[in-house]
């Protein structure tokens, strides 16, 4: 290459900054940020930059005109330090764009890259060589902007992968000086890589270098056992067995050297006996052994069946073990095969494959694992050789080439009686294949309770019982005792190990990495540091770098495999937290080809399927959201939760109005799924209003508007109380900017909150302030809504004659605007006010012209409320059997939608009418089942109304000692609920009260209030339940109402 002309400004970013013009080195910029600057304009001398993108990356949150005055400062002290008066302008700036000239600049990073990228596809080894001898160091030290460390990860790559590339040319070139050299290079940059290692003992040995090979053999076993926890690959182990023949060394010393010590790493005690299928197998392959663990296998044992069923069944000649890294594949692949070794009589061969790429490597590998020689072999060589019934497990499969998986068809076409066992983090894609996806432990136990077979702790806990009964909880039980045999178990302690595990999610390699922490840490201190699980979950040291961490390790294996764009695709899929949708991730990822994407993400373990619903949702193990999330630049997330918040925003737009239709429970379900999401575009944006100097209009616009569209998803879903103090949060965090029609839907949807939570004075003072709003621009149909909640809330405080007014103006304003939906609930309204006021014909009236409307709008649900409203007001004019069926009516209605606590709300009214006209058998199966329902969803209110109706069912059956027992935990519970009885309910308990008195004596009374104040609430439903049963009804009871 030609000499640069001296004009050239020499910029050097690798292992330094450092701008050179000639020979004379040029003084620092004043700040970072300029110098921070300056090389991102030279690592991308092939563009300009737009100012805009600059002003977002390196003064995100600086005001809009604080930023530009920056950048102009920046601008200035670079055009000061590279130009001199009689020179060419270096840096090319105007109004829109920023660069710098590419032919006055000679930057190694930008060279490096184009190196690389010019020799990506077909690489030259004196290209790639002369690449890598660019790379004098990470990039720029101590500067941690976003974007250099982004780059700095990626250079490092770029680096290894190219390192990796030379030494395995020249092993294959026979050049054994080269192949070292690069191989230590590549060492450097990764420490455990132990197919590099191997690469570097060959080479040694080549050149005759036996003790050098023997210091890197010994120092590499010592860093993976100290810093892993794990013992080198076979492969390794037999270079170690060439070495010391090689030296001459002794036999036993021959021994310590090549094969894993007997103790476990020295972070765990000396293991005890190992259970069944925990140590060395004897069988076939591997010197005449399977590779033992030396401790126990725990859980799985449905898994083991199935495997063991596949593989000695017809169709299983091909059976694969999917899952994420750390997840267990091999384990319970070994697990299987060694309680199998009987099955197949030609022998069980176990292949190590994590170092294996090609199909080469793989005949290499079969061939050596079966003592064949492996030059110049074939495939039909191959399948000649193959022990007759033989099982063959292929390790680690996912990284190996395509035309490597190709060869597995035709091996079992070459060998038929042989079957195959595969671990891959995604699946071959063979018809024959038989997939079966590893799953996590199980981690969910029942709650510790009682004394077990193995006694109690002193504190009285059971440390045998169900807390520690799940898979996932004896698993870090038994690898914490090996770490800390002395271990005295307590109810805490076990009831904090379940806790762990299940934030673990039951991923077996953070389990047991999470145990050996307790050899210095207690279960509870090891409990209160998982908030950052990869950062506990490696074995540290100041020397190592993170990314050489266990558990991140296992997922770094997983990243690299993937292509590029589905690297950065899976990063931007952190932003979602619970669960999405593929219409998500095309949305807010903005990615055409998310459906593909995700469907390879899920091949390859790394998403988590399933079916809710009408629709397939996906979900990431917690943990591999948390590294993913350490790759997301905040630059990149800020962008993305942006677009997360504009996606959720416009579906809710959409639905806002289907809510009141036949699609509510889906929306519900929707929205509930969704919660998580929500939650998170809520914190970040009360975050970034209340943190930013600056007014941000787009962002409070979005959502507030959002806030104000959601009131409806938060009341079905019943979650009012928190969408009202989201609305309170958001509009606090706003509350410096000028009033809009966003702030006006948000301040309503809050009021509206407030009165569904029952908090009717601070709904009214926050709705007629809106009103207030509404009228002065002018908004009918805000107007119209805020007129409604008025009128209900007037209705609630007793006041008809406000509330008429209100009902009669929204429904006025309502019909003005052919509102369907707002008419319908305007005119249930008026037949409300109508109905407390006596004028039951005009409330009928009113609500079957309400029933009219919304069976025009589709409006299921509240066609239901119509035929309940009507059964109340048959009610309320003594005709319990008009009653009966329009709440039979509702009943159906509201089974067919799901909707469990309206249909509880039915059958206490249905339970009402007949204790009205004295049908006391089915006024008994009513009660039970409305009981039931309430239980189950733990509506105290609803509970304690239901027992006072049981109360005087039992009295009209005339069973007093069951009426005394039911009155007095009714009473009980309400008392200690706070519960306020209806009046038609208060005074039938009161008169209940004075007939018990005559029918029962005061022991007898006494004798039933002790049963009553002993019984605990869990305890209510195995007391209440079988109390109704059908006997002769007696004289009907009075003073029962029903509710809405």
């Amino acid at each position: 290459m030609s000499p640069r002309p001296a004009s050239v400004r020499s910029i050097r970013l690798f292992g330094r900054w450092e701008v050179r013009h000639g020979s004379r080195r040029l003084e620092r910029l004043k700040t970072r940020k300029a110098e921070s600057l300056l090389a991102f304009l030279a690592c991308h001398l092939d563009r300009a930059q737009p100012r805009e993108v600059l002003l977002d990356m390196f003064w995100p949150d600086s005001p809009p005109d604080r930023a530009r005055q920056s950048l102009s400062q920046a601008l200035s002290a670079i055009r000061l330090s590279l130009e001199s008066a009689s020179s060419r302008p270096v840096l090319l700036a105007n109004h829109r764009d920023v660069a710098l000239d590419p032919t006055l600049i000679d930057c190694d990073v930008y060279a490096y890259r184009g190196l690389v990228d010019r020799v990506g596809r077909r690489p030259k080894t004196d290209e790639l060589a002369q690449a890598v001898d660019l790379y004098r160091g990470d990039l720029m030290p101590g500067h941690y902007d976003d974007w250099v460390m982004e780059m700095r990860d990626h250079l490092q790559q770029l680096q290894l992968t190219c390192l990796e590339s030379l030494a395995d040319r020249a092993r294959l070139a026979k050049q054994p000086e080269e192949t070292a050299r690069f191989a230590r290079r590549a060492l450097e940059l990764d420490p455990l890589n132990e197919s590099i290692c191997r690469s570097l003992i060959e080479a040694s040995l080549s050149l005759g270098q036996e003790m050098v090979a023997a210091r890197v053999f010994q120092s590499f076993r010592d860093l993976l056992r100290r810093e892993l926890g794990e013992e080198l690959e076979e492969e390794t182990q037999a270079l170690g067995r060439r070495i010391a023949h090689r030296i001459g060394r002794e036999v036993d010393h021959a021994r310590r050297l090549a094969e894993p010590e007997s103790a476990p790493p020295a972070a765990t005690e000396p293991a005890p006996p190992a259970e069944a299928g925990s140590g060395e197998r004897s069988g076939t392959g591997l010197g005449g052994r399977l590779p033992g663990y030396g401790t126990s296998f725990l859980g799985r044992d449905s898994e083991i069946d199935d495997l063991r069923r596949q593989l000695t069944g017809a169709t299983g000649r091909i059976v694969v073990l999917t899952g994420l890294g750390g997840i267990g594949k091999t384990r319970l692949a070994l697990e299987a095969a060694g309680r199998l070794l009987g099955s197949f009589r030609g022998g069980t061969f176990f292949l190590p494959l994590a170092d294996a790429q090609t199909a080469e490597d793989l005949l290499r590998q079969i061939a050596s694992a079966i003592g064949v020689d492996a030059d110049e072999l074939d495939l039909e060589r191959l399948g000649a050789a193959v022990p007759t019934d033989s099982l063959l497990i292929l390790d680690n499969f996912e990284q190996m080439e395509d035309r490597a998986a190709l060869l597995l068809p035709k091996l079992l076409e070459a060998c038929p009686s042989v079957n195959l066992l595969v671990t891959s983090r995604r699946c071959l894609g063979f018809a024959g294949e038989v997939v079966s996806a590893v799953e996590a432990l199980a981690t969910e136990g029942d709650p510790v309770s009682g004394a077990g077979p193995g006694g109690t702790d002193p504190d009285g806990s059971d440390p045998d019982g169900p807390a520690a009964s799940s898979p996932a909880a004896r698993l870090f039980r038994d690898r914490v005792e090996r770490v800390r045999p002395d271990i005295e178990w307590t109810r805490s302690s076990v009831q904090l190990s379940a806790t762990i595990t299940r934030r673990l999610e039951g991923i077996p390699l953070a389990i047991e990495l999470a145990a050996a922490r307790c050899g210095i840490l207690t279960v509870r201190q090891l409990s209160e540091r998982l908030t950052k699980r990869l950062d506990l979950l490696k074995v540290t040291r100041p020397d190592i770098p993170e990314r050489h961490a266990a558990l991140r390790g296992a997922f770094d294996w997983s990243f690299r495999l993937l292509p590029r764009d589905v690297q950065k695709f899976l990063v931007d899929l952190s932003v979602f937290r619970g669960s999405w949708t593929v219409d998500a991730a095309e949305d807010v990822c903005d990615a055409p080809l998310a459906l593909d994407w995700m469907e390879l993400l899920c091949d390859c373990s790394l998403l988590i399927r399933a079916e809710a619903a009408d629709e397939i949702r996906f979900r990431f193990f917690d943990v591999v959201r948390e590294y993913l999330t350490e790759r997301m630049t905040p630059t990149r997330l800020e962008r993305l939760l942006g677009r997360k918040l504009r996606y959720l925003a416009r579906v809710v737009d959409r639905d806002r109005q289907a809510i009141h239709g036949g699609s509510r429970a889906r929306l519900v379900a929707w929205f509930q799924a969704e919660l998580d999401n929500v939650r998170h575009v809520l914190t970040w944006s009360e975050h970034r209003l209340t943190s930013s100097s600056r007014d941000l209009p787009t962002l409070r616009v979005r959502v507030l508007g959002m806030c104000g569209q959601l009131g409806n998803f938060w009341r079905f879903a019943a979650l009012h109380a928190e969408g009202a103090e989201w609305n309170r949060r958001l509009l606090e965090a706003a509350a410096g900017a000028p009033s809009d029609p966003s702030r006006t839907a948000a301040r309503w949807t809050r009021g509206y909150l407030l009165l569904v939570a029952g908090r009717e004075a601070e709904a009214a003072r926050m709705l007629e302030e809106v009103l207030e709003d509404q009228r002065r621009t002018r908004n009918l149909a805000g107007q119209a809504d805020s007129l409604l909640m008025l009128g209900h809330i007037h209705l609630r405080g007793g006041d008809s004659t406000a509330a008429r007014t209100c009902l009669e103006e929204a429904l006025a304003i309502f019909r003005r605007l052919e509102q369907g939906h707002g008419i319908g609930a305007a005119l249930s309204g008026l037949a409300d006010v109508l109905a407390r006021a006596g004028e039951t014909r005009a409330a009928r009236e009113r609500l079957a012209e309400a029933l009219a409307q919304r069976k025009e709008n589709g409006e299921p649900w509240e066609i239901a409320s119509c035929y309940n409203s009507l059964g109340l007001l048959d009610l309320a004019s003594g005709a319990p059997a008009e009653a009966r069926a329009s709440f039979e009516r509702a009943l159906v209605l509201r089974r067919d939608l799901g909707d469990e606590l309206a249909v509880g709300t039915t059958l206490y009214n249905l339970t009402a009418t007949a204790l009205r006209a004295g049908w006391i058998d089915a006024g008994l199966g009513y009660a039970r089942e409305s009981l039931e329902i309430h239980l189950r969803l733990a509506a105290q209110s609803a509970v304690a109304h239901d027992l006072a109706h049981i109360a005087q069912l039992m009295a009209a059956a005339a069973r007093w000692r069951d009426a005394a027992f039911v009155r007095f935990l009714a009473r009980r519970f309400q008392e200690r609920d706070a519960v306020a009885f209806e009046p038609g309910a208060e005074t039938g308990l009161a008169d209940l009260e004075s007939r018990l008195a005559e029918a029962l004596s005061e022991t007898e009374r006494l004798r039933c209030r002790a049963s009553a104040l002993a019984l605990s609430r869990d305890e209510l439903a195995e007391a209440v339940l079988p109390l109704l049963v059908s006997e002769s009804p007696r004289t009907p009871d009075q003073g029962s109402t029903g509710k809405m």
